[in-house]
């Protein structure tokens, strides 16, 4: 499995979400590698809630951002939404279980924040910089 390798492409032209999704890029690559170096299920999890609750606080930070013209809005919340939700039952279960991760649950990590930037993210940032 590899690490997530931050590209000028991510990048939404808004830097205060650009900065988050750096933030979230790293802690996604240090959950990766801690899982590669096997340093064992308590780290794992460590770093898989400060994951958790820095996407919560970036959701919200990032939701800040949207207003009663952005026809996106429900969309994009339904995506966070998602997030959440499939996150929050992926650690329960593996903490439950006292798992290691997944590589199916690290791989839907990668491939749901990449999707996400280059999708619903980048629209967000053109109905921004768009406003201004």
């Amino acid at each position: 499995m590899n690490i997530i390798e931050w590209k000028e492409a991510y990048e939404i032209g808004i830097p205060e979400v650009d900065m988050q999704h750096k933030i979230l890029v790293n802690i996604t690559n240090e959950l990766i590698e801690a899982h590669l170096k096997q340093t064992g299920n308590s780290i794992i999890y460590q770093i898989l809630e400060r994951l958790v609750e820095y996407t919560k606080y970036h959701f919200k930070d990032e939701e800040k951002l949207f207003d009663n013209k952005y026809s996106g809005a429900e969309k994009h919340r339904g995506e966070h939404d998602h997030f959440i939700l499939e996150i929050d039952l992926l650690q329960n279960e593996a903490q439950r279980k006292n798992l290691l991760l997944p590589y199916k649950t690290l791989d839907f990590l990668k491939d749901w924040l990449i999707t996400h930037i280059l999708g619903t993210d980048k629209e967000l940032g053109v109905y921004i910089r768009g406003r201004q």
